[in-house]
Order: C-alpha cells, then structure tokens, then sequence
C-alpha cells in the first residue's frame, strides 16, 4: 500500500537531481529484487551498498530510487544527494535540505536541529546519499578539527529519524557504525559483472556508436577479462573502442600490457584506462586538451 507523504515547507528552486539513468543495466536484477522487498518489509530501512570504485553502486542505487513500486510506495517522495562536492556535516544537512527544496531562513543558527525537525514532518520518504566517501573515512571520526564530529551528527540524524528509508553508496568495505543498518546490499558488497553479463554490456554500448559493428567473441571475451567485470571499466573501454580505427587495437594491447592480471582491482584498472586515453595522440597532441579538462574535473 502506497504512504502518502504531508508537504513538508516552502519549496525553492529544483535542486540538482540524480545522474541521467544508465539505458542498459545488467548483472543486478537479484540485488534490485532483494533492495525492494527489504525496503517493503522493512520501516525506515537503512541499506548501504559498498565496494570498490566503478563497480556499480550509483547504479544500484538509482534502480531502486527510480523503481515504479518504490515510488509509489513512498508516494513519489524519493531523493537523491550526491555527496561528491560537500566536506562537512553542514555541507551534508543542506544538501539534504535542498534536494528536499525546503527553504533554511538566513538566520537560522542549528541547521541540524532545522532538518531533524523538518525529517520528523514527513510521514515516510526515501534518501539516498551517493558517494559518501568523499566526506566519510574510517578516520573522519578521530579527526582532530571537528569536521568528524559535525560530519557524524549529521549522518546520526538521518540514523534517528523513523520516518526515513535511506540507501548509502560509498567505496570501500566500511561504513559509518553511527547509523543502524539494516542491510548490506548485496551481503560482501557488490561483485563484479559475469563474464557473459560483461560481453552483453561491451556489445550495447558500441552498437550505440556504431549500429552495424559489433567485437567478435573472441575479442570481447579478451576485454571482459581485462577489465575484471566493472561497468565503469567497460564504459569507458567502449568509448574509447573503435573497430574501424587501428589505434584501436593498439590500446587493447597497450591496456593488456599494462594490467599485470585481471585482479589488479577495478580502480586500478580505471586509472590505467585514463592514463592511456590521456596520452593517446588526439588529447596529447591538442595543446588546448589539458586546459579543457581541467575545467571539465569542476563540473558536477
């Protein structure tokens, strides 16, 4: 049965919302059916889903977030904050505050207190926090300038209030223990892709360059397993995979050589492909490239 959610306070401008949904999405349909009944059984469920970088959880995430049936359980009340331009436990309360587009008058001194107040209002919604690395470690805690302590206060509100279904993705194996978790989604963090599920993945996105090429099985099985099943991986390899080019190839090899064995890690392997596309002719040999870039990393 679908909740209904009371209007909360004046709305302002529409905040900035989650990453444009990935057209393709492979290898998670059990986690997603396992995140939507635990949410459905579960009161204020509070789910964090980990693993390395590029791996999937931002997806993962947006599955649930943008599902039909958890929309209309939380009567469309569903949000997403991306944690990847704030440091502080301020930074996070009103980022939370402007994907909630509730206003926060200029004079307000515990902007803590505001949104506690404010979260107790609602009747049920869903929040979810993306990329809480950024912000949080396993020694923001300790940490001597009080950033740790705001931080924590911030994310042992979201941990309280029993009106709130949360969903957090951060890189690692650790999440903060000031929140009472529910669910670790999937349990051991999130896998690589299956080798089929990987070739399926690299197959669509270079069919959406090139509608009439496809890479052999061969070749295909020989990316899968160079880039250890991590969709980032694969995103980025089929953007870069031209079958008509013959650099082409020379990066495939390049990138072969360069990856001493598929489990070098999936952040690793991002970081190899980058640095190869950064030193490939068309960026190297354009002196305007790197002042492009540089202002493109500022970019949310």
């Amino acid at each position: 049965m679908a909740i209904t959610t009371k209007p909360v306070i004046v709305e302002t401008s529409p905040p900035r919302g989650p990453p444009s949904p990935s057209p393709y999405f492979v290898g998670r349909d059990d986690s997603i059916l396992e995140g939507i009944t635990h949410i459905y059984s579960t009161p204020a469920a509070k789910i964090a889903i980990i693993g390395p970088d590029g791996i999937g959880k931002t997806s993962l995430a947006f599955s649930l977030l943008r599902d039909p049936k958890v929309k209309a359980h939380f009567a469309g009340a569903c949000y997403f904050v991306s944690c990847e331009a704030l440091c502080t436990g301020t930074d996070l309360v009103r980022g939370i505050l402007e994907a909630l587009r509730i206003s926060v008058h200029p004079e307000e001194k515990d902007t803590f207190g505001f949104l506690y107040q404010q979260l107790l209002k609602a009747e049920n919604l869903f929040l979810v926090l993306d990329n809480l690395e950024t912000m949080w470690s396993e020694d923001t805690a300790a940490d001597a300038t009080g950033v740790g302590e705001d931080l924590q206060r911030a994310l042992e509100i979201l941990g309280s209030v029993y009106t709130i279904t949360s969903v957090v993705t951060r890189s690692g194996a650790v999440v903060p223990a000031c929140i009472p978790w529910t669910m670790l989604l999937p349990e051991g963090g999130i896998p690589p892709l299956a080798p089929h599920d990987t070739i399926a993945l690299l197959q669509h996105n270079v069919r959406q360059s090139f509608p009439t090429e496809s890479i052999d099985d061969e070749q295909a099985m020989e990316i899968a397993k160079t880039v250890n099943g991590a969709p980032l991986a694969i995103k980025l390899v089929s953007g870069i995979y031209n079958p008509k080019h013959r650099d082409t190839f020379a990066f495939l090899s390049q990138l072969k050589e360069r990856i001493s064995s598929p489990g070098d890690g999936v952040p690793n392997i991002i970081q190899i492909i980058v640095e190869i596309a950064l030193d490939s002719a068309p960026i190297s040999e354009n002196p305007e490239c790197p002042g492009l870039l540089s202002i493109l990393s500022f970019l949310p």
